[in-house]
């Protein structure tokens, strides 16, 4: 045999050596990630739902002396559902006259939200659309009523309205942990585990209004917020976080908390009476999400609380956006007939 024949039969066995351990090497491992975590494999999914959006739009000056105006979006109950094929899911929620803030007999306010979501355990990638008509001041003891000739025009805000998009990047650095199984339930969290994650997101909300956001009493206390009647930002978030997902009756139930806070450029953009202006600025954000879920074969349930919090700060107010919700729901399962 010549040495180029040696070198050749050396190398093959050397390949077919480093092939067979790595094959070991990742049955090894996918058999350690499913004493953690087991995949669902349903051709497809239907899930109806229960859910609340209260979300708050704060206003508050920079030195912190007056109490903040907090205007509540002023939708109740949603009816919505969600759809899913395989790993891709569709959803569509709208608001019903239910568990709503004390509204006029005149006030129709309107809440529907539109949601893509491409889910997977290590990564996840989800959008939604939200649009608000309608905000109710929540505070309203602050308005004095004798300054007014129609107080309840300043207290129901028909005239303001708001929309959110929101785009997000999830990564979870262990396939020991299972994000899904507790908000998707398409896989099921055997064992108890924590991992750290990180989120990369978009945000983009716009408010605006038939008049100023700041009730005409208070409008000397601020300078460029006093006649703002519009409102956007687009907001770059890098967040890094922690999640844990406890489990029982072999992942049948799992329990868990989500936590994510970071920053990243904002821009905004408002109006008033004094023109259009632009700003650029870091703020602070923060994202929380916990889940109760219930995992079996055909039929799935669960509980959800999800809490977003961006700040909007000018440089005479302080702003906030709010964004949280509670959801109630029970899915469906079907399997394909190989199944």
């Amino acid at each position: 045999m010549s040495n180029t024949h040696r070198y050749a039969v050396i190398l093959f066995c050397t390949l077919i050596g480093l092939l067979a351990n790595a094959t070991k090497t990742n049955a090894q491992k996918e058999g350690k990630d499913r004493q953690y975590v087991e995949p669902i494999n349903p051709l497809i999914a239907i899930r109806p739902y229960i859910k609340q959006n209260v979300d708050f739009y704060t206003i508050g000056d920079r030195d912190g002396e007056m109490k903040p105006l907090m205007y509540r979006t002023a939708s109740g109950v949603s009816f919505g559902g969600q759809f899913t094929f395989k790993f891709f899911n569709f959803s569509y929620e709208r608001t019903m006259p239910l568990l709503q803030p004390k509204l006029t007999e005149s006030f129709q306010p309107v809440y529907q939200q539109f949601g893509l979501g491409f889910e997977g355990r290590s990564f996840g990638m989800s959008f939604n659309l939200a649009e608000y008509k309608g905000f109710v001041l929540q505070n309203r003891s602050q308005i004095p009523d004798s300054l007014y000739s129609d107080v309840e025009s300043v207290v129901y805000r028909q005239d303001m309205r708001a929309k959110s998009f929101n785009a997000a990047l999830r990564f979870t650095f262990s396939r020991s942990v299972s994000a899904k199984a507790l908000f998707e339930q398409s896989e099921r969290q055997k064992r108890s585990a924590g991992a750290f994650g990180m989120m990369l997101a978009e945000k983009f909300v716009e408010l605006r209004s038939d008049s100023s956001f700041v009730p005409a009493h208070i409008q000397d206390q601020f300078s460029e917020t006093a006649t703002m009647n519009r409102l956007w930002i687009n907001n770059i978030q890098l967040m890094v976080g922690y999640g844990y997902i406890a489990a029982a009756a072999d992942g049948k139930l799992n329990a868990g908390l989500f936590m994510y806070t970071g920053s990243g450029p904002q821009i905004r953009q408002w109006s008033g009476d004094d023109g259009r202006k632009r700003s650029l600025r870091f703020p602070a954000v923060a994202k929380v999400r916990a889940g109760l879920a219930l995992n079996g074969k055909y039929i799935y349930g669960r509980i959800i609380g999800d809490f977003d919090y961006t700040t909007m700060g000018m440089k005479d107010s302080r702003m906030r956006w709010w964004e949280t919700y509670w959801e109630v729901s029970v899915g469906f399962r079907l399997y394909s007939n190989k199944k």
